[in-house]
């Protein structure tokens, strides 16, 4: 009976883990993310705000740096990988958000630290990134557009 219970909480366990990796984010906004990052440390969240920084380095392996702000409360979010054009493009898109005072939603996994620009120590590791008509997956190889028709993430040419 022991053995029963003891692998019921270890199945338990892993359906919880799995559940909060692979499981939809949990929309927020961004001012209590910043506000209470402890409910939401290493889980996958979605937010809106408006760009404030936007830059990204590198050729083959590139890094893209994005600081969101809404209500005066700033949150570092970052992507990196080979994947130099997914990126740009959401480089751009980002910065005709910030040129035209819009906001971008983004979804990824908050993590631990701090930022020179950032107070309370809150980074986002961004999966995907949303402006307009497009949702991309950052960590798609070619560009992942979502496409509402099938539900499912294409390849596209722009």
């Amino acid at each position: 009976m022991k053995k029963i219970l003891v692998n019921i909480i270890f199945m338990f366990a892993i359906a919880t883990i799995a559940g909060c990796i692979y499981g939809p984010p949990v929309k927020v906004s961004l001012s209590h993310l910043v506000d209470t990052p402890f409910l939401y440390r290493n889980k996958k969240v979605e937010f809106s705000g408006h760009v404030v920084r936007n830059e990204y380095y590198g050729d083959k392996y590139v890094t893209w740096q994005l600081i969101m702000e809404e209500n005066g409360n700033r949150i570092y979010c970052y992507e990196d990988g080979d994947n130099p054009d997914v990126i740009t493009k959401c480089v751009n898109l980002a910065e005709e958000a910030k040129e035209n005072g819009e906001k971008i939603i983004v979804t990824g996994r908050l993590r631990e630290g701090g930022y020179r620009e950032i107070i309370r120590g809150t980074i986002l590791e961004i999966d995907t990134f949303e402006y307009k008509s497009y949702k991309i997956d950052t960590d798609f190889g070619e560009f992942g557009i979502w496409c509402p028709a099938h539900g499912t993430y294409d390849f596209c040419n722009y």
